[in-house]
Order: structure tokens, then sequence, then C-alpha cells
């Protein structure tokens, strides 16, 4: 509505959110607001209850419904608290902590996931190197992910780069080489990705 959007627009903080996750439903929210003399109205405490909700972060465009938990906002920092959202059938929990409200925000989120479908979008939110060895492969199946995400300050006006590590977890999953083409099925085991680096654990699989 357009009172909605007035009251969104109205602080940066929102807005910031309504901009980068795009999310859409239900929630319980409570601020804390100052407004000191001469300078405009700001949050300086609030707390997000998310009650069923729809979002994606357009920086990972990986949609999940069914959203539930909490963002807590005190004095330039936010923690995230067990938000769980659902995806074609497979769960996906986020926490993390970010501190600063611009664009050198210091970062340090966590993703867990379970029964994830191998397609597009998951092609879209998980590093380039996985999505290479995927289509080589043409996997096909489901999986189970751990990510961690982190970004320093900036230092001399330039932010920090984004560390990352992914594991991915096989579970009954089919793939072919495209290049040598020899069917196997139920593969089991671990990819982790860090950077450029790829390293296998215990992948087993039958043909």
């Amino acid at each position: 509505t357009l009172a909605e959007r007035r009251f969104v627009g109205a602080f940066q903080i929102l807005t910031s959110i309504y901009h980068d996750y795009d999310p859409h439903g239900f929630v319980d929210l409570e601020l804390r607001l100052q407004k000191s003399a001469g300078a405009g109205l700001h949050i300086d405490r609030g707390l997000v209850t998310i009650l069923d909700a729809d979002a994606s972060f357009r920086f990972r465009p990986y949609r999940g419904e069914q959203i539930r938990g909490t963002v807590e906002f005190n004095a330039g920092e936010f923690l995230i608290h067990d938000i769980t959202g659902k995806h074609d059938g497979g769960t996906v929990v986020v926490n993390g902590r970010v501190l600063g409200t611009d664009r050198c925000a210091v970062c340090d989120i966590q993703v867990h996931a379970s029964d994830l479908p191998i397609d597009e979008m998951l092609y879209g939110a998980v590093p380039t190197t996985f999505v290479g060895a995927a289509r080589d492969f043409q996997l096909a199946g489901r999986v189970g992910l751990a990510m961690s995400a982190a970004r320093s300050g900036c230092v001399d006006g330039h932010r920090g780069p984004w560390t990352s590590q992914t594991t991915v977890t096989l579970d009954d999953v089919a793939a072919e080489y495209v290049r040598f083409p020899y069917p196997v099925t139920d593969l089991r085991g671990q990819i982790t990705f860090e950077g450029e680096r790829l390293r296998l654990n215990s992948i087993t699989g039958r043909h």
C-alpha cells in the first residue's frame, strides 16, 4: 500500500532491506526511534519477527518461501537468528551478523540447507566452480549445502573481498560426464569449494 511504501521509504535501513531482498509477506515489527534536535528520525533498535514471507537476495537470486525467523538491529549491528525457509521441498537456514549499515559493513553469514534440487536456481546461488562441475557431470538429484561467507570492512574507502567456503553433500545423486558417457548413480560424499579450489571427500557411486 501507499502507507507501507512511505513508512519503508522513511528509513534507509528498511529501504536497503527491501532493495536487496525483495521481501513479501507478514512480519511483526518492534522499533525504538530516536530524533535529536535538528536531525532526522532514525531507528536506534529494532526487532523483525518474520511470520511467513518469501524473499530473494539480489546477488544470489534463490527465492525462499515460508520464511520464518528473526532479525535484530541494535546500534548499527544486525543479528540474523535462524531464518528458515523452503524452496521446492528443500530447507534453508541462515544465521549471521552484519556490522554497519553502509557499503563498508562487516559481514559474517552462515547458510545450511538440505534436500535442495540441483537446478538453474541453485546454480545462481552457489560458487561458479560448482556450477561448472555440475554441468560437466550432468548432476541430477538433490544435495545438502553448508556455506560460510565473510567480508571485512573498507580500507581506504575500498570494500574488502568476500571470502567463502561451501561444502555440497551428495546423497543419491546421478551423474554422467559429458566427455566420457559412463552413467553413475547413488553418488554420495562431499565436495568442498574454497575460492577456486575444489576438494572431493569420500565420493562413492554405482554403475
